[in-house]
């Protein structure tokens, strides 16, 4: 027995041992990834620069596209397509280029995208629309990078879009919808000066909040407890990400064009890139009171919170849970429907959502909530007509496509009191069309307030202010067609 147990103590420190070894050899080896992406890159650019692949294509290409997860369910992929649609409508002939992993035929593709965002493209448009392969679309994700993953997520973009160009290089206008700005100048490379390069920003990869926070040792999704309670792993991260900050503001400068989605990106990339920037909000579905479902009245809807958002850790969807528990306290009648899409092949969106779902359960709320994971637009779209409140916990977020939406379908909004809800859309003060907060008591107190505390008329007249505040918005055709007109604007600039 004895020597079992000493036996088995040693093969567990074998194992530690291992584990450590393992670690260690992950967290050297990077480096030497980001040497082989960066030299694969540059080797690719000159390639595509002096080898171009032959075009067998007849018609004229209006823009090549960047967006690998074109076919995923996010506020991301509602731009490209509305993007899209602009440019179709606007012209009669020539094709769009999308470089992208998706395996899917463009048809297919695009009766999810109906299905989703109710982004019906004209007629015949599968076939004026070519996905062109990219490749190592795994360097985009967090998992090859244990450490200095940014630089890595940043690089390998550059890789992927270079093996994209390698299968067609473009002609005209390159079209960063992703918010890639380290590839810009491998395209510059690529391409010449006779390619022109437009960047639509969402966010920016880094911005001089984020170094804030890390000098500041606050712990968040992108800085962990460990380096945030540590003086000197905290001075290292804050000189990672000036000299990333330098990088970046060189990338965004091979832009010839930037168009960003609120005045809060808008601030921050300009102060970072130092160019010229138009503020382009993002389309959204507006249906603007069209009666679908009954968006006046909240004695006609349930106690019933929605929220909607890709499940993505910076989204913070667990304060989410949080405030609903404390608003069962108070309201238990009440019921909470979580929405939102898991991009495919993105195993932490997954593995998040089973995390939520436990999370509930050790609340004792989850009788009370639902999820409804990558659900149809329709189903989504009716759920808002039901609901009475709607949660959007993201702090810093750039703008909040799901607000206008929540607005739209009559929700009255709790929103992040930061970013582009506050800024942009929610407002302070008198003239504020919803709610902000700060923490789970705060959004709570809000929820609550709509679902007991308020009379109809109350409630009501904050649904017409939001109403109202729509028409300062983009539904999809309108984005597509400012989208449209800034593209053309920029091929005649340059």
């Amino acid at each position: 027995m004895a020597v079992a147990a000493q036996s088995n103590r040693a093969e567990g420190r074998t194992c530690a041992s291992s584990s450590r070894l393992s670690t260690v050899i992950r967290f050297a080896v990077v480096p030497l990834q980001l040497v082989v992406v960066f030299a694969t890159s540059v080797v690719l650019a000159v390639f595509v620069r002096i080898f171009p692949r032959p075009q067998k294509h007849d018609s004229p290409t209006l823009a090549y596209f960047f967006h690998p997860d074109c076919a995923s369910g996010g506020g991301g992929e509602r731009v490209l397509w509305a993007a899209v649609l602009g440019l179709l409508r606007a012209h009669r002939k020539g094709d769009i280029v999308i470089y992208t992993d998706e395996k899917n035929s463009v048809a297919r593709v695009l009766r999810g995208v109906s299905e989703r965002f109710g982004i019906r493209l004209p007629s015949g448009s599968s076939k004026r629309i070519r996905f062109v392969p990219v490749r190592f679309t795994r360097l985009l994700r967090v998992e090859p990078w244990p450490t200095l993953t940014v630089v890595g997520q940043s690089l390998g973009a550059a890789l992927v879009a270079m093996t994209g160009l390698v299968n067609e290089k473009p002609k005209h206008v390159f079209v960063d919808t992703v918010g890639q700005a380290f590839m810009f100048p491998f395209v510059r490379l690529a391409c010449g000066s006779s390619g022109k390069i437009v960047a639509y920003v969402h966010y920016p990869t880094m911005s001089h909040d984020m170094l804030e926070r890390v000098q500041s040792g606050t712990a968040m999704y992108n800085n962990s407890a460990t380096v945030a309670s540590s003086p000197l792993l905290t001075k290292a991260k804050s000189f990672y990400y000036r000299v990333f900050l330098q990088a970046y503001g060189f990338a965004g400068r091979f832009a010839d064009t930037v168009m960003t989605n609120s005045t809060w990106t808008d601030t921050r990339i300009k102060s970072i890139w130092h160019v010229p920037t138009t503020v382009v909000y993002p389309p959204a579905d507006l249906r603007r009171g069209s009666g679908e479902g009954p968006r006046r009245g909240s004695d006609l809807r349930p106690q019933l919170v929605v929220s909607l958002s890709q499940f993505r850790r910076e989204k913070n969807q667990a304060l989410q849970l949080e405030a609903f528990a404390e608003v069962l306290k108070r309201v238990p009648t009440a019921k909470f429907t979580m929405m939102g899409a898991v991009r495919p092949n993105v195993a932490d969106d997954a593995a998040l959502v089973q995390e939520l779902k436990s999370r509930a359960v050790s609340l004792g709320i989850d009788d009370s909530v639902t999820f409804k994971i990558n659900a149809p637009w329709p189903d989504v779209s009716a759920e808002l007509g039901r609901a009475r409140v709607a949660m959007h916990t993201m702090k810093d977020e750039h703008f909040g496509i799901a607000l206008l939406e929540f607005m739209s379908a009559g929700c009255v909004v709790v929103a992040n009191n930061s970013g582009g809800p506050r800024d942009d859309i929610i407002g302070t003060g008198p003239n504020a069309v919803g709610f902000l907060a700060d923490d789970a008591e705060g959004y709570a107190a809000a929820i609550v307030k709509v679902l007991e505390g308020w009379s109809t008329q109350k409630i009501t007249g904050l649904r017409d202010k939001a109403a109202k505040k729509l028409d300062s918005f983009n539904n999809d055709a309108e984005f597509g067609d400012v989208f449209a007109a800034k593209l053309s604007e920029s091929a005649a600039a340059h």
